[in-house]
C-alpha cells in the first residue's frame, strides 16, 4: 500500500528515528526497546530500520543493536509485498535508488490483493 500512495520510503523518517536514538537512548535503553520489539513480533521491522540507518549514517551503535535482534536471515529487507500480494517480491531497484526516487510505483508488478474487486 505504501508504494501506491508514494510513502514507502522517506529520508526524514530515518532521520527522526536516528535523532531519537542518539538523543534519548543509551545502549541499555536500546536493548530494552529491542526486547519490547521482540515481544510484540516487530523484530524484523526494527531490524530493517537499524540496517538502513547503518547504511545511511553509520553512527556506530547499529551493529550491536542488529546483533541483539538475533535475525539469522535478513533477506526480508530486500523484498516487499508478502501481506499485500500474498508472496514476497524482490525489489528491482537498490535501496538508495528507491529512497531518492519520486515514487516507486514502477516496482509494482500488479495491484495489491486488497484493491482487487
Amino acid at each position: 500500500m505504501w508504494i501506491i500512495i508514494e510513502k514507502d520510503l522517506n529520508l526524514i523518517k530515518f532521520c527522526d528515528i536516528r535523532e531519537f536514538i542518539l538523543q534519548r537512548m543509551d545502549s541499555d535503553k536500546l536493548k530494552y526497546a529491542i526486547s519490547i520489539a521482540k515481544g510484540y513480533n516487530c523484530a524484523e521491522a526494527v531490524y530493517y530500520v537499524l540496517y538502513y540507518l547503518d547504511k545511511i549514517y553509520h553512527d556506530g551503535y547499529e551493529e550491536e543493536a542488529l546483533n541483539e535482534l538475533a535475525i539469522n536471515d535478513n533477506s526480508f529487507i530486500f523484498k516487499y509485498g508478502e501481506k499485500d500480494f500474498g508472496r514476497a517480491i524482490k525489489w528491482k531497484k537498490a535501496f538508495f535508488q528507491r529512497l531518492f526516487s519520486l515514487n516507486n510505483k514502477d516496482e509494482l508488478e500488479s495491484i495489491p490483493n486488497y484493491l482487487k474487486i
